[in-house]
């Protein structure tokens, strides 16, 4: 059942039109993990706010239920850019949506190191960065959060966070759509996805 704070969109058609069919199901197989990861994100992320929404010091299990959806949050939206930087690195890809990739990566692209920080834990602990060097910075931030803001220190010793927010994934959604439509599309409009209404 649609949410009434969602907007329901479907995929222009069933399949990309170009001459060369290896290279459209790829381009479709990458779109359509895009939306798989942006999807999973927008599920987590009331979750996430429920959590934020209690008045008390987060204790127990609850704090830790705030971690893991601000964990898969910006695991899911980082997938969604390292496909996105896969599919930029395609040769016959138009211009227009290779700009598209590069907005995209641009508000998104550093949550790589965001998530590098959090899957290596083990490193962070002792103050380890790439290649087993020490990180230049004398505080280290483990996953923290400042409101609804999440973030770690990364291996360069720089602090990267993310807004876990309906603002930040509406942002993800309206660029995603606007690279779909760079291709050509054969069928009936397809696979919905479900992305929160902007703010009135």
């Amino acid at each position: 059942m649609q949410n009434k704070d969602e907007q329901s969109h479907e995929l222009p058609g069933l399949w990309i039109d170009h001459p060369d069919c290896d290279w459209a199901f790829l381009v479709w197989m990458l779109l359509d993990e895009v939306l798989d990861q942006l999807n999973e994100a927008r599920i987590v992320l009331p979750l996430f706010e429920e959590k934020s929404g209690l008045d008390a010091q987060l204790i127990g299990a609850d704090r830790r239920l705030h971690l893991i959806y601000a964990k898969s949050f910006v695991y899911a939206l980082d997938a969604a850019a390292q496909l996105i930087r896969v599919l930029k690195k395609q040769k016959q890809l138009s211009a227009m949506a290779r700009d598209h990739c590069k907005r995209f990566l641009s508000q998104f692209g550093k949550l790589r190191d965001l998530r590098n920080s959090l899957q290596h834990i083990e490193d962070r602990l002792r103050g380890i960065g790439r290649d087993g060097k020490p990180i230049p910075s004398p505080l280290l931030v483990l996953g923290g959060f400042c409101n609804n803001h999440f973030g770690a220190t990364t291996s360069e010793g720089q602090y990267v966070e993310i807004e876990i927010s309906d603002s930040v994934l509406i942002r993800a959604y309206s660029i995603v759509e606007d690279l779909i439509w760079c291709f050509d599309w054969l069928g009936p409009g397809n696979i919905r996805l479900y992305r929160p209404n902007p703010a009135t």
